[in-house]
């Protein structure tokens, strides 16, 4: 990270409260406005600070949008800790699978604002989408660790090939939605219709 990036840590009770808010706040903003709203205005008045206040704890408009973008991604990683605990469950291979793409999924259902806004300007933010790339790089290791059990059952010369494969393709389709609406495909189904869908075709792909 470069020094222009980089975050002055507050160290009193006051101003870590403070940035909190701030965080909690520009994250908000991108949720209702996207990125065009993005703007050091909106987020004080959201937060009920001055804006010295975001000053204090970065140089530029752009090193607060980064610290906002992690900020809302370490939200974004609680919700996957489901993957976490299904790795540990003693349940049959395609139960395993549904568990697995139904905790993906719930976790773009979960954020699907906040995310749809940080996709959207992926595309023109290198630095966004150089950390987009590491976040995804832990998720698939997530996923992975998930269906790591059921690898047995699975009819592929190379297992661990085939769960980086559907990764990718669920976690394609689920970015598209979240990006562009559930039309996006063609007549809109429901977020369960869609679960059921990629379950079925994980399940398939695999077993």
């Amino acid at each position: 990270m470069t020094a222009r990036y980089a975050v002055r840590e507050p160290r009193q009770e006051r101003t870590r409260v403070a940035w909190q808010r701030i965080l909690d706040a520009g994250v908000a903003v991108l949720e209702d406005e996207g990125a065009g709203g993005f703007t050091i205005d909106a987020i004080c008045a959201r937060a009920s600070v001055v804006p010295r206040a975001v000053y204090d704890r970065v140089d530029t408009k752009e090193a607060l949008f980064y610290a906002v973008y992690e900020h809302g991604m370490q939200r974004v990683q609680h919700t996957e800790g489901h993957l976490e605990a299904i790795a540990h469950q003693d349940v049959p291979p395609a139960a395993r699978i549904h568990a697995t793409v139904q905790a993906l999924a719930q976790a773009f259902v979960d954020n699907e604002r906040f995310l749809r806004a940080v996709v959207l300007v992926s595309s023109q933010d290198p630095e966004i989408e150089r950390r987009g790339v590491q976040y995804v790089a832990r998720l698939s290791a997530r996923f992975a660790a998930a269906l790591h059990p059921a690898r047995p059952a699975m009819r592929h010369s190379d297992p661990d090939a085939a769960i980086r494969w559907i990764f990718g393709d669920l976690f394609a389709a689920l970015t598209l939605r979240t990006a562009y609406g559930p039309t996006f495909f063609g007549p809109a189904h429901t977020d369960g219709q869609h679960l059921e869908h990629l379950c079925a075709l994980a399940r398939a792909f695999l077993l």
